[in-house]
């Protein structure tokens, strides 16, 4: 791979999208493997994620939702991030 290709194309959240009142932005990674090495990157540097329709139906107050979750349905790879602070670590270790 090329130094100026990036593993994901980055999505900010608004009215139109599922989940948006817990998390800002979310990440598609360019293939498999690359949402499996950002997946466990998120793992290790924010600690347990869950599937994002967990932390929807969670993140009531019933349960202390990660800082982080993926979605996988439908065939998407994605990587929600619950705020600038969980984007802005991911962007500085892969931008």
């Amino acid at each position: 791979m090329r130094e100026t290709e990036k593993l994901y194309k980055l999505q900010k959240l608004d009215r139109r999208h599922t989940g948006r009142e817990q998390f800002s932005h979310y990440i598609t990674p360019k293939n498999k493997l690359a949402f499996l090495e950002l997946r466990n990157w998120c793992w290790a540097q924010f600690g347990p994620g869950m599937e994002r329709d967990w932390a929807i139906d969670l993140g009531n107050g019933q349960y202390n939702v990660s800082r982080w979750a993926w979605d996988t349905e439908f065939k998407h790879m994605r990587i929600y991030f619950t705020g600038d602070a969980e984007l802005t670590s991911f962007l500085l270790r892969w931008a």
